[in-house]
């Protein structure tokens, strides 16, 4: 048995992984970011208002075989597995079974890593981004530049945080302006990537103009920086953070890729400590510095083997947490709190409404979250209305009040519920409902 595993580690490590991430899938409802991509993929664009067009592939992909969370989930808990996999390829030193302690220790790789969200394919593509830069340095012709360049262009339709991967790769290795193959990488990128500038174009820029414009404004709190900087201890961890972190940055480079995954991970820090003076930063936003992190902390610790024996216990205790947490998401144990209010109940609370409102489609205000649920729980279509001032979201360039105009539908709200004239009480409080015989539009 033992020499069985020892054989096999890999088979069976990396097939677990995906196994669990099948099941955490099947057995976890959806949260409201993953019904607004499900509505993504049932318009499928070039762009959309929030993100590039990767997400609402990758959805509608596994939703095509089966019509249940598992469907909007698949590519991505099979994304998640490969993006493991890359990142152990991309190790010089192998030692695999620190990896997987490293591996299982971190949090947001098994209890987000199963999540149709954008960060899901952004992980992946940042990890085939530099596998595919470390074999254009290897090979420097059209064949690496064409390899590299259909990297890069998957990666910036996945999500617009690609380009700082890519630029910060570059200015690790300023001598490739004088490389013509790099010049080939820029071009190409710029044919793959043109329907989404068109798509952008065509929309006034609306993505990038909210992006870096309109979102993350607001007065400086000290509690922005110090939720950033805590916030990012936990997302290496829960608790190897304070060990990986620090291995990571002392690590000395060794070549060219690790030189750029180390410039990758310093600049996206510091871009984002930057951005917690501007606004609140979400502690998700410099995701992709994960690979850099799995890489070089473990190059540094295999060097430093007396590190290994610390790393392995914080590793069990770590996976003893996150197991935990996967069966926090899935039962209904515990003090209510905003997480549990996230995974849990969504169903319950759409089929409660519709249950109220019969064949009526149910209309939210303000919320593209609520009403994305709705649809994708009871059947029925929905819209969100967007009171003056309100946060722009996809809605407003669907046709979905087009399709309803004229029908008979229900407005709900989840504030102000005494002012409707009818309610439902649902496990997440009450909606307020307000029957409409014909939908006028916007």
């Amino acid at each position: 048995m033992n020499l069985f595993f020892q054989k096999h580690h890999r088979l069976l490590f990396y097939s677990t992984w995906l196994l669990l991430a099948l099941l955490q899938s099947a057995s976890t409802e959806l949260i409201a970011d993953e019904a607004y991509y499900w509505v993504y993929s049932r318009f499928p664009a070039w762009g959309y208002f929030d993100h590039p067009p990767m997400i609402a592939l990758m959805i509608k992909w596994g939703y095509a075989l089966f019509q249940n969370e598992v469907g909007v989930r698949l590519t991505g808990a099979v994304l998640n597995t490969a993006t493991v996999w890359i990142a152990e390829s991309l190790t010089e030193k192998k030692n695999p079974f620190l990896f997987y302690s490293i591996v299982l220790s971190i949090g947001v790789l098994q209890v987000g890593g199963f999540l149709a969200v954008p960060d899901t394919p952004l992980l992946f593509f940042s990890a085939l981004f530099f596998y595919c830069y470390r074999i254009f340095l290897r090979q420097q012709n059209w064949r690496g530049a064409l390899l590299l360049a259909m990297a890069i262009s998957l990666l910036f339709y996945t999500k617009y945080h690609g380009l700082l991967i890519v630029l910060f790769t570059f200015l690790s290795n300023i001598k490739l302006l004088a490389k013509w193959p790099a010049w080939l990488t820029a071009v190409l990128v710029i044919l793959l990537y043109s329907p989404h500038l068109l798509w952008q174009w065509e929309h006034n820029w609306v993505s990038f103009r909210y992006h870096l414009f309109e979102s993350n404004v607001s007065d400086y709190r000290f509690s922005y920086t110090a939720e950033f900087i805590l916030g990012q201890l936990l997302l290496a961890g829960p608790l190897m953070g304070f060990i990986l972190l620090p291995a990571a940055f002392i690590y000395k480079t060794k070549n060219k890729t690790e030189k750029a995954l180390k410039f990758t991970m310093a600049g996206i820090y510091l871009l984002f400590f930057i951005s917690s003076f501007r606004g609140k930063v979400e502690v998700n936003w410099p995701m992709p510095v994960l690979i850099p992190l799995l890489v070089l902390s473990h190059q540094f610790i295999t060097e430093k083997i007396s590190w290994a024996k610390t790393v392995k216990i914080i590793a069990f205790v770590s996976l003893l947490l996150i197991i935990a947490g996967r069966i926090y998401l899935v039962v209904d144990i515990g003090p209510d709190n905003a997480v549990k209010r996230r995974f849990q109940g969504n169903r319950a609370w759409a089929i409660a409404i519709a249950a109220k409102t019969g064949d009526k489609p149910v209309l939210f205000y303000n919320s593209y979250q609520r009403a994305s649920l709705i649809w994708f729980y009871s059947g029925k279509p929905s819209h969100s209305i967007n009171n003056p001032g309100q946060r722009k979201n996809n809605f407003d360039f669907w046709p979905t009040d087009d399709s309803l105009k004229g029908k008979p539908v229900f407005m709900a709200d989840i504030y102000d519920v005494h002012t409707y004239p009818d309610s439902v009480l649902t496990k997440k409080g009450p909606v307020g409902l307000r029957f409409v015989s014909a939908f006028t539009g916007k």
